[in-house]
């Protein structure tokens, strides 16, 4: 019942895809087999399953294990956060590029005025000879 409310196509939730889940799925049935060959024997073998050994990996360069499994289901709060932390991030890029146009900007500037100097003086140096 909850997974058919939740797949209703207005709703803010996201579903677990299927692809997503397949791979766990694999390893889930793997663990609990009735075939004691096929089960993983220690907590060392597991881990080095595909699907984990990647999921470490990725951990242990510094991801956060939000960004690399996000929440199956996602309210409407969350939804509305997520939205707005993108729309601060592309306001906060547009900020910085602006500021390196701006910094550009000046240096162009100050190096204008400065050649202008040089004009001057050699003009002035001209004229007294």
């Amino acid at each position: 019942m909850n997974i058919q409310r939740h797949e209703n196509p207005r709703s803010t939730r996201t579903s677990l895809q299927n692809t997503e889940f397949a791979e766990f799925e694999a390893l889930l049935e793997k663990c609990t087999s009735a075939d004691r060959s096929r089960r993983p024997k220690n907590a060392i073998e597991l881990r080095n399953e595909a699907v984990l050994a990647v999921f470490r990996y990725r951990l242990e360069n510094g991801e956060r294990a939000c960004e690399i499994v996000s929440p199956p289901f996602e309210d409407e709060k969350d939804a509305q956060i997520r939205i707005q932390k993108e729309e601060l991030a592309k306001k906060d890029r547009k900020i910085a590029e602006l500021e390196i146009r701006l910094n550009a900007a000046e240096n162009s500037r100050n190096e204008i005025e400065e050649n202008r100097e040089i004009i001057k003086k050699l003009n002035e140096v001209k004229l007294k000879s």
